[in-house]
């Protein structure tokens, strides 16, 4: 026989740039990136709440079983806050010390949020795009105004948890599975144990996104639109449940004595167009490079039927974000407008953002490297932009 002999070809291996970036790597590169100025304590001298936290901490430290604090306003009680960031940090300072202690937790805060906003992109994107979100979270903006200039260690810790959750309370709506439903709840209750701020607004800036979504892929593969429905609401009422046990001290504590405080000034609150500075703070600085993709996210949005109301979800966010400068956040609070900080929308609308700007990130690279195997065609930046939205 001279003929040669048939093989089946080899599979073609993909290049670095065409494989989604491992989890592991996205977490070194937060570590990497913000490991070094948590050491060196960067927001116990820069941030406005750090110390506040710390305070609240030491104080779960000396007397972890009284939460009356006397050491200010001639004494209150510390259930009036959301008890889990402040108890692990009082937990670590026995190794460590109160400052160092915060630094630690604000990190595992800032790593488990470049996890989460991985997780939660894989449920609207593909693999790839959802890893070039991790990676983008860890420089955002966002994250670093709110760990290094607000200090809100709270709002950091919540809302991974929560973000980390939500892919089991997709699987559950649309599965069943009874370990997505605990693993859910559980991350859930924990969230609301970290800043129950987070889990209020989140249960409809991010929950319900989610369940559209699990309804949606549940129709397209065969399953009862209403089954899944009646699964989330399922869940929703467990974890309210659930809620109102977890903090039940704090519940005692509002019922007691009501919030009645007067309008506390806070710049978030005001029109950034007419304060450049307030704008700069609170609009240019945490938002950074996303501004120029904003037209992109929306176009890339819209015209994907099952990026649409995550695209609307991350709408309403970025108006309730601007605080004073559209009548939105006042129609929607009403008197709470007064009370609330609206920096942490910021960080939400960032997070929503994410994966739609992970899968222009990934179309653009993949334009990229077609142009380069081309000998006779160089597309220029602009153009592999514009296309990656068709």
């Amino acid at each position: 026989m001279t003929g040669r002999q048939k093989t089946s070809p080899l599979p073609t291996r993909k290049s670095f740039w065409q494989r989604p970036i491992p989890v592991a790597a996205i977490v070194l590169l937060a570590l990497a990136i913000h490991g070094p100025l948590l050491i060196m304590e960067l927001p116990a001298t820069t941030s406005y709440d750090a110390n506040l936290h710390i305070f609240f901490a030491s104080h779960y430290a000396h007397h972890w079983f009284n939460p009356w604090n006397e050491k200010w306003f001639a004494g209150f009680s510390q259930t009036t806050y959301p008890p889990l960031v402040h108890q692990w940090i009082a937990l670590l300072s026995y190794g460590v010390g109160l400052v160092e202690a915060f630094m630690l937790v604000q990190l595992a805060a800032v790593v488990l949020l470049a996890v989460g906003a991985y997780r939660f992109a894989q449920l609207w994107v593909d693999d790839r795009a959802a890893s070039y979100a991790g990676v983008l979270a860890v420089f955002a903006g966002s994250i670093a105004f709110l760990v290094y200039s607000a200090g809100q260690l709270p709002t950091t810790l919540s809302a991974p948890l929560y973000f980390l959750g939500l892919p089991y309370f997709y699987s559950w709506c649309i599965s069943a599975s009874w370990r997505s439903l605990l693993k859910g709840i559980f991350l859930a209750l924990a969230a609301a144990s970290a800043h129950h701020v987070t889990l209020i607004f989140g249960s409809v800036l991010f929950a319900l996104p989610v369940l559209w979504l699990a309804w949606y892929d549940g129709r397209e593969e065969g399953h009862s639109g209403k089954a899944v429905l009646g699964r989330g609401f399922i869940f929703a009422g467990i974890a309210a449940a659930g809620v109102g046990v977890v903090l039940l001290p704090y519940w005692i504590a509002i019922i007691r004595h009501p919030i009645e405080q007067l309008p506390i000034p806070h710049a978030s609150r005001s029109n950034f167009l007419m304060n450049w500075t307030y704008g700069m703070n609170y609009f240019i600085v945490p938002y950074g490079a996303l501004l120029l993709a904003l037209p992109l996210i929306v176009v890339k949005g819209a015209s994907n039927p099952r990026l649409r109301v995550l695209l609307l979800a991350f709408w309403v966010t970025f108006l309730i974000a601007l605080g004073g400068t559209t009548p939105v956040p006042r129609w929607i609070f009403g008197r709470a407008f007064e009370i609330l900080t609206f920096e942490r929308f910021t960080l939400w609308a960032t997070v929503l953002a994410l994966p739609i700007v992970g899968l222009l990130v990934e179309h653009v690279i993949t334009a990229g490297l077609a142009g380069a195997r081309s000998a006779s065609v160089r597309p220029r930046l602009p153009a592999l932009l514009w296309r990656s939205v068709g």
